[in-house]
């Protein structure tokens, strides 16, 4: 006997030491793995490194998937123009079902193929990082041989020589300690850092430009004040005397004749008005052109210099151009191609796609409804021109909808714009010159009202283009155009248009730098009207020209006085601070704090920077550049750290022009002002050596916008740096995340395999906390317990905090998990966390515009005295397996590589990632806030503490001892001991004790059945008073016992056995638990012997595993061995067995066949009642002579079941499994199976039977599911609306089998019903049991969180929910109870309780408003805010006066309040909404709105006079009131097209029925049953049935005005009650003759959700909608419950004109310009009223004008006139009023 043992001891699971990364794992078992895979360098030289990678993974632990698995290690290697890899040697390892099989060698001849070198090394240049080239070592360890995992070759060792050819040897000697510390914790090879260093690249010729206008600009200021001139757009600019002066320019000390201007370090030529001594002094004035200026540049800088001399080659003059005219002109040019183009910064959204535009930002943004006007002018449309070209740009602002944009031009329709889903659309129209004015155009866009729900609910403008012939034309100099090439080229001679006896010059700007001067008045053309100036201009090509007068040139932006340029003088400082200018001086004291830490900070004007790096040019690639120099070029220490002091903004215009709100940007991201395409982030700036995406230095930013939040954020940092408070907080790591499953496996992913087990680790997983409705979005939930708990882990403190899932630049998670307005509630003064969030646009920098200027990652670093002390965070967002690797990467370099600093952090984090993948956006997203010298206040652990047993049964649970040795201090304090247990439960285990003279011990017992695996321990001890604490760690595992059994026979000789041969029955045992087992009973057996082969008590630790090789000695026949082991008390049907059936020939018979009855299997496994069984067979020919005809019958109570199978051969030592199919069921109970096998006898040609042998099986009953009647119960916060429900039950198998993946879940009121499955918000199917053994009980917790749902329901738990399970019964798989969910408070106001004291004002008049706030539950409500707001036709609500705090309302009642309203112009409307802010949850937030509108007065004289005594309404039509009408851009007044119309709505009730009246009926129609279900507001009739029409009369009101109308029918399209849909509906309208199938199936809803449809238009002239419905027999639910008619009919009512004193008594008569197409009309009324008092008017009836003559003379009998028009609609025929006057006859 051999015995063979081979063990593997579990360690913690973390990163080897010297090495990086592998290909990052995907779970714990593969890192495990992937951990024991180790490197080291064996030898190096100047050309060769040569390493050895050793798998010390024992032969026990396979590899997590039989896939290739990898090993990566990161390398120094040195600048080289080869290299080669040579493999010196390898050793292999064949496993065999995770047995070893044999080894092989490198260059061994193998049956298999070993791997070639190609297979194994995969070499891979990585990048350049400070002063060191990098390269990967890609290993492969595992070859899988087979598809299945039970075959695959392992690399056991490897040694590797890499040779680098002609490789550079560095002999710099300086220190690096950034470089170095990261280096010694990332590569494999650090010894080999100072040997290959990388030599600094050529940078003469990259700073020289720089270096040289530096010296320039120094040498000018010896001699003269120099100042620079910040421009913002391309044009002519002119500088004053005065305007020097007042910048502090030193005006007495420059001679005009020397002063030069420089851009982009090149002169450029100036004119001079003048060149006298006294030039300046007299007021003089110079000029300049300043070209476009390319992206990415945000301002241009020019440099006013004092010349070296005051020759033609020093300072550069432009110089007028003398044309004589005897020239040859070639030909004659009027007019130019000019394009005029409107895009002002006003609006800012950051997903709008418009690049090519403005970035992201557009003019504005307008709504369903409304209509805007734009004006601008256009210079000199030439008259003779025959068209131009409109470009209008919109984009929509959401997926997938519907937008829709008119556009008018100058008082013209144009068209109707039309297009779907966030995309840029350009509405482009050629329109005649006529149409174009000289001077103010007006662009009107109005965004009608559709009917679609998908209409977006506004269009974003963007701007427009005009393309035009421009006349050449002076009137609004300075006039650019471009003259196109001509046919002939040569002079020609250019014809303007302007004022006589003026001076104009003619600019030829086609070179940006040497302008030319034409003079325009040396050819006057008095006798011409146009065109009446000349000159001659030489056009070989096409010329860029501006026509112009000095006097029109533009001032400068800003003209600042010049300082001398150091930068480039490289002074030293190993920590760089970039601040604008502004906070210089409070950045300060942070300097004296970093020098005090043994920094050389050095503090930099960011404005410095842009003249000594890009010429003065507002350029962010100037900052790269000077980290670059400061890197290479400076003195002293190398550049370490990098901070950018300042906030950043996306807007890049003009200072002065900047919208309300948006901050300045005073230091820019990289790639401010480009589109989103490129990524907006400081990441960039770090980028300094080489061309790959690695960090070269630690660079963080402190988002400060003034010298008060600077102080806020030097004081964080300092006290973070000082003497911080011992406590728990220093050792707890917080994971946050959304409610998607995805979030919350990356973060257990992470605290899995990354943090050590010291750690105490919080969990706050959104998906595990109650749910209440989120008010303020519909549809939307939030859990205000979640908040809480995240607030709690922030106030506690903790040194991480990590979020992952969705977010913004305001919030976490769309239920608003946390939220920028949460931040108030942070007091965790000095303990500040490091937060990192895995999320998008948390730290979103240059947003410009409010609410997100300041993202939440902004304000977290900003907020005074709490909050976080620095932000990892992304600008933008990525994909949440990027966000895994990076933070997989940073957490492993902080508690697995020891690096505490975050900025190096935050460098080995995405040296990390770039590793893992190529994907520079996500690396250029991530920044870092705050300051990058900070360390984590993390201590090493110390303490020593024991824990024992180390491992803990599952199944019996046990006590654990743990004991602690403090090495340091505290020697006496309060000791709290946390215990991490595996799951997912949001705070460790707490226990306290108390440490004495440095010991402590404690006790935890594990109840049976814990949740397996690895439980951490952290042990902390502290004293308060002394301000002292030392922590420690360990861990123990909680699991089943488990076995891996094998078990082989061999001969002694190959073939088949026979009896009395010596056979070896391989059998092995390992314990694959994570824990030792002792006292285990091993027993290799042979079935029908009673004595076992073997038997044996042993003892095996984790993975441990022995093999015995036993000889064994059979007679003839077909023997069953079984191997078993099992624990003491363990249930023999628990025993772990492997059994064998072994065929052993007959050395004496001739012809023996053999059937093992045990050997029989089923189909199905298990014999269910009521299902026919095939039996598998398996027949042994155990004799020296073949078969060749054999007969198997099977019988059960002597009948024959099934047909016989016959045999035609078996040959000796064969066998064969026979499928015997059977034709009959059987009951439950036992069944006896005899079966028979018989031979053919070829003497009598019949068959002898020759083996006859009996089996009982037993015949059970499938799965029987039940859900436990009274089981179900209920937990929830409150049982409110809109908070998660819990719902308890208990599920039991009382069937005979297993039951497996078992689905259960809830429905409400309906079961079995998919649409109404009781759901939790975020997403799941319900609770699935992986196990439910016969007999078995388990419980479920299933989550609902039900919208908007209140009063009673009941709630169906249902076990297999989906039948997918078979069940010979589903009835007893559900249970039901009744949960009833009570309504919230509810306030309400209505608009009947609105009074106004005053109905009828004046601008500016006042009026005062009563209303009545009601409280209508029965629970009481409590504070809540009230918001007032006015709005207009074509005007957005706005606030007004001060909102009103209500304490509170008890229930029933009704609380009387008053508010003063003051008139403003268009603004007629009041709208007062209770609870806007949403303080209290409400059960219907519908009823907090009420309206009240009044009347406009204007006096006569006040409308626009159009004609003698003639006056208009038509500019005051938005002072009006208007019902289902519009006032369009054209100021007109027609139909909305009344698809928003409301009418008469009609429950389907019996009183309306005519034919086919059915009885009335509470219930649902039952199927098949033929008949109507009617009940109010429900007419049904339900699939498979045959209903007879039914006929509806619904009869219109009689006060109705027309006999138009649109029929509405009010139905329910559902899209699964009871199984089948309800989206279809036959119907008859009026006199139609056949019925109309109306199919709404793209439209189905939840179930009972109400949806309104057009069916058509219909002139009811007998005053009755008559309707016939029919069934839908297509297995269709036909459901009904309103039908609404909306009359074709929309009203206005105009201001009320005031009439002067002296007219009362005239005549006056209203003039219509109107149109009333086909069959529509237009009634007109008007009516007189006089003052009863102040702001009250008694009205007259109103008074309908004759149709046939609507211009009568009436007289004006009160001081008060009003009209109103109401328009009536005739199919598509739409009535139309372009302008109503008022005539007042003489």
């Amino acid at each position: 006997m051999k015995r063979i043992a081979f063990m593997f001891w579990l360690g913690s699971i973390i990163f080897i030491t010297g090495t990086l990364f592998a290909a990052m794992p995907a779970t714990s078992e593969e890192a495990a793995y992937q951990n024991n895979i180790k490197g080291h360098i064996v030898s190096f030289s100047e050309n060769e490194i040569v390493l050895s990678v050793v798998n010390e993974i024992p032969e026990g632990n396979p590899p997590p998937e039989n896939v290739k698995q990898k090993k990566r290690f990161l390398l120094i290697i040195p600048e080289n123009s080869g290299v080669t890899m040579e493999v010196l040697s390898a050793g292999f390892a064949r496993f065999e079902k995770n047995i070893l099989v044999e080894e092989a060698k490198w260059g061994e001849k193998k049956s298999y193929n070993l791997p070639e070198k190609n297979e194994i090394l995969t070499y891979e240049p990585y990048g350049i990082f400070r002063s060191w080239k990098m390269a990967s070592l890609e290993i492969t360890t595992v070859f899988p041989m087979t598809s299945a995992q039970d075959l695959n070759l392992r690399l056991t060792n490897i040694s590797i020589s890499i040779r680098f050819t002609n490789p550079a040897i560095s002999d710099a000697n300086f220190s690096d300690p950034l470089g170095e510390n990261l280096l010694k914790s990332a590569v494999l090879n650090y010894e080999c850092r100072k040997m290959w260093r990388l030599a600094p690249p050529e940078l003469e010729q990259e700073f020289a430009p720089y270096q040289s206008f530096a010296a320039r600009v120094n040498d000018s200021l010896s001699s003269a004040p120099a100042a620079k001139l910040t421009v913002y757009r391309s044009g002519l600019y002119g500088v004053s005397a005065a305007e020097m002066k007042a910048a502090g320019i030193d005006v007495a000390k420059l001679s005009p004749a020397r002063l030069s201007l420089y851009h982009n370090g090149r002169q450029i030529p100036i004119f001079l008005e003048e060149s006298s001594g006294q030039f300046f002094d007299t007021g003089g004035k110079f000029y300049f052109y300043a070209p476009p200026t390319p992206e990415p540049v945000i301002h241009d800088t020019y440099w006013l210099l004092y010349s070296e001399d005051a020759s033609s080659t020093g300072a550069l003059r432009i110089k007028r151009e003398v044309v004589t005219s005897e020239r040859e002109v070639k030909g004659d040019i009027f007019n130019a191609d000019q394009r005029t183009s409107f895009f002002p910064f006003v609006n800012y959204f950051h997903k709008l796609p418009t690049p090519h535009f403005n970035g992201n930002w557009f003019w504005d943004e307008i709504r369903r409804g409304e209509f805007r006007y734009y004006h601008r002018e256009i210079l000199a449309p030439d008259t003779d021109a025959k068209e131009y070209t409109l470009q209008v740009h919109v984009a929509g602002p959401q997926l997938r909808m519907k937008n829709y944009c008119e556009v008018y031009w100058n008082q013209m329709y144009l068209g109707t714009c039309d297009w779907t889903g966030s995309q840029n659309y350009t509405f482009t129209q050629k329109l005649p010159i006529a149409t174009l004015k000289d001077g103010e155009n007006e662009l009107a866009l109005y965004i009608p009202l559709r009917a679609e729900k998908e209409q977006s609910p506004h269009i974003n403008f963007i701007g427009f283009e005009v393309d035009y012939t421009a006349r050449l034309s002076n009137d609004h100099a300075p006039f650019s155009f471009t003259v196109p090439a001509p046919e002939q080229p040569g002079w020609h001679r250019l014809w303007f248009s302007q004022p006589p006896m003026q001076s104009y010059f003619l600019f030829d700007v086609t070179d940006d730098y040497n302008p030319r001067l034409y003079t325009v008045h040396t050819s006057l053309h008095p006798e011409r009207k146009e065109y009446n100036y000349s000159t001659l201009v030489d056009i070989p090509s096409e010329r860029r020209l501006i026509l112009g007068s000095w006097a029109k040139a533009e001032s400068v932006g800003k003209i600042t006085p010049v300082n001398p340029l150091n930068l480039l003088d490289g002074e030293e400082g190993d920590y760089v601070i970039i601040s604008h200018h502004e906070l210089m001086d409070a950045m300060k004291p942070f300097v004296a704090i970093k020098e005090k830490k043994g920094f050389k900070p050095l503090l930099v004007d960011v404005d410095d920077i842009y003249d000594s790096f890009s010429f003065g040019a507002k350029d962010f690639n100037a900052i790269k550049r000077f980290f670059r120099f400061r890197y290479y070029q400076a003195k002293g220490a190398l550049l370490r750290y990098g901070l950018l002091v300042g906030e950043t903004s996306d807007y890049v215009g003009d200072p002065a022009n900047m919208p309300k709100g948006v901050f300045m940007d005073m230091v820019p991201v990289y790639n401010l002002g480009t589109p989103f395409t490129n990524i907006h982030s400081d990441s960039e700036y770090a980028l300094i050596c080489g061309n790959d995406d690695i960090p070269d230095f630690s660079l963080g930013r402190f988002p400060a916008r003034t010298a008060e939040e600077v102080a806020d954020l030097i004081a964080k940092a300092e006290s973070y740096e000082g003497r911080l408070p011992a406590g728990e907080w220093r050792i707890t790591n917080a994971f946050v995340t959304d409610d998607e499953a995805e979030f919350s496996q990356i973060a257990e992913s992470l605290i899995s395999n990354l943090f050590p087990v010291d750690a105490r680790i919080l969990r706050i997983f959104q998906k595990n906390y109650d749910y209440s409705d989120l008010l303020f979005i519909w549809y939307r939930k939030t859990s205000i317990k979640a908040r809480k708990e995240l607030i709690k882990a922030m106030n506690d403190g903790a040194l991480t905090i990590n979020y992952v899932g969705h977010g913004g630049p305001n919030l976490w998670t769309s239920e608003r998990l946390f939220h920028i307005n949460d931040l108030d509630a942070l007091k965790n003064s000095d303990k500040l966390f490091f937060l990192t969030a895995s999320t998008c646009d948390t730290s979103w920098l240059d947003y410009p515009t409010p609410p997100v200027n300041r993202s939440l990652g902004e304000r977290l670093t900003l907020l005074p005295d709490a909050g976080a002390i620095a932000v990892y965070a992304p600008t933008t967002g990525a994909s949440p397996s990027d966000h895994k690797i990076l933070m997989w990467m940073l957490y492993n370099g902080i508690f697995n590589k020891g690096i505490r600093n975050i900025g190096e952090a935050v460098i080995f984090s995405k040296i990390g990632y770039r590793f893992e993948r190529s994907n520079k956006y996500l690396l250029d997203q991530f920044i870092l806030l705050g300051d990058p010298s900070l360390f984590l206040p993390m201590d090493l652990p110390a303490t020593e503490l024991s824990v024992e047993p180390i491992f803990i049964n599952r199944r019996e649970g046990g006590k654990v001892e743990m004991k602690g040795r403090i090495k340091n201090q505290p020697r006496w304090g309060l000791t709290k001991i946390f215990i991490q247990p595996p799951n997912s439960d949001p705070m460790p285990l707490e226990i306290k004790t108390h440490a004495s003279d440095g010991s402590f011990t404690a006790e935890y017992f594990v109840p049976p059945f814990a949740d397996a695996g690895k439980y951490g321990v952290s042990a902390l001890t502290y004293n308060s008073f002394l301000g002292e604490q030392e922590h420690g760690g360990g861990f123990f595992y909680v699991d089943q016992p488990r076995f891996n059994m094998i078990m082989d026979v061999n001969p002694e000789r190959p073939g088949d056995i026979y009896e009395n041969e010596k056979v070896i029955v391989s059998s092995t045992v390992q314990n694959t638990s994570p824990f030792p087992l002792e006292n285990i009973q091993i027993r290799l057996r042979q079935k029908t012997i009673k004595t076992p082969i073997f038997e044996k008590n042993i003892s095996l630790s984790p993975c441990q595993g022995v093999k015995y090789d036993l000889a064994w000695l059979a007679e003839a026949g077909v023997h069953q061995l079984i191997l078993e082991a099992w624990l003491p008390g363990q249930n023999e049907e628990d025993w772990n067995r492997r059994e064998k059936f072994v065929s052993v020939i007959s050395r004496k018979a001739m012809n023996r066949a053999e059937i093992n009855m045990d050997e029989i299997k089923t189909r199905p496994e298990i014999l269910i009642d009521g299902v026919k069984p095939e039996f598998i067979v398996p027949v042994h020919n155990i004799g020296k002579m073949a078969f060749y005809q054999l007969a198997l019958t099977l019988k059960v109570g002597g009948s024959v079941i099934g047909s016989p199978k016959t045999i035609s051969y078996l040959n000796t030592g064969q066998r064969i499994e026979i499928a015997y199919p059977t034709d009959a069921s059987f009951p439950t109970g036992n069944i006896p199976l005899e079966v028979s096998l018989e031979a053919f006898n070829q003497q009598t040609q019949q068959f002898d039977r020759i083996k006859t042998d009996n089996r009982v099986f037993n015949v059970g009953t499938l799965v029987d599911l039940v859900t436990l009647p009274d089981s179900v119960t209920f937990e929830s916060e409150g049982f409110l609306t809109g908070q998660t429900i819990f719902i308890n039950a208990v599920v039991k198998n009382n069937g005979t089998r297993v039951a497996e993946n078992v689905l259960v879940q809830a429905f409400v009121n309906r079961p079995w019903v998919a649409s109404a499955l009781a759901r939790p918000f975020f997403s799941g199917e319900g609770e699935r049991i992986k196990e439910l053994r016969p007999g078995q009980e388990k419980k479920v917790r299933l989550r609902w969180d039900p919208i908007g749902v209140n009063g009673k329901h009941n709630i169906y738990v249902i076990a297999n929910s989906t039948r997918a399970i078979p069940e010979k019964q589903y009835e007893n798989n559900v249970a039901f109870a009744e949960v009833e969910i009570f309504p919230h408070t509810n306030i309400a106001i209505s608009s009947k309780d609105l009074v106004l004291s005053r109905n009828i004002l004046r601008k500016g008049d006042k009026t005062d408003v009563r209303f009545i706030v009601r409280n209508d539950s029965t629970k009481p409500a409590g504070a809540f805010d009230i918001l007032f707001q006015d709005y207009g036709i074509n005007q957005r609500p706005e606030p007004i006066g001060a909102e009103i705090r209500v304490i509170g309302v008890n229930p029933g009642d009704a609380l009387p309040l008053k508010f003063a309203w003051i008139y403003r112009a268009g603004r007629n409307k009041l709208r007062i909404d209770l609870n806007h802010s949403h303080m209290i949850q409400e059960e219907n937030s519908a009823d907090n709105t009420a309206e009240a509108t009044l009347y406009v007065i204007e006096n006569l004289k006040n409308l626009p006079k159009t004609g003698n005594n003639i006056y208009s309404y038509q500019n005051n039509l938005m002072d009006g009131v208007r019902r289902e009408a519009e006032i369009t851009p054209l100021r007109e007044i027609r139909s909305t097209g009344f698809e928003d119309a409301t009418g008469v709505v009609f429950d389907v009730e019996k009183q309306y029925v005519r034919e086919g009246a059915p009885e009335a009926n509470p219930e649902l129609p039952e199927k098949r049953d033929n008949q109507w279900t009617l009940k109010p507001g429900w007419l049904a009739s339900s699939p498979d049935e045959n209903a007879p029409p039914i006929t509806l009369a619904f009869p219109i009101p009689s006060d109705s005005k027309t006999t138009m109308y649109d029929v509405y029918i009010h139905v329910q399209t559902i899209a699964d009650l009871d199984g089948f849909p309800s989206s279809k509906l036959r119907i008859k309208v009026e006199n139609e003759e056949r019925f109309q199938t109306q199919d709404w199936s793209a439209n189905e809803q939840p179930p009972f959700f109400k949806q309104r449809y057009l069916i058509g238009r219909y002139d009811l002239v007998d005053g009755y909608l008559d309707i016939v419905i029919d069934d839908v027999t297509e297995r269709y639910w036909t459901i009904v419950n309103q039908v609404e008619i909306v009359p074709i009919m929309c009203m206005y009512e105009s201001v009320v004109v005031e009439m002067p004193k002296r007219m009362r008594g005239d005549v006056f008569n209203l003039i219509f310009d109107e149109d009333a197409p086909g069959r529509s009309w237009i009634d007109h009324y008007c009516r007189f009223g006089k003052m009863k008092d102040e702001g009250n008017i008694i009205w007259g009836e109103w008074r309908l004008l004759d149709k046939n003559n609507l211009e009568a003379p009436q007289k004006i009998e009160t001081p008060y006139i009003q009209w109103r028009a109401d328009l009536y609609g005739w199919q598509k025929d739409t009535p139309v009023i372009r302008n109503v006057s008022i005539q007042i006859e003489d």
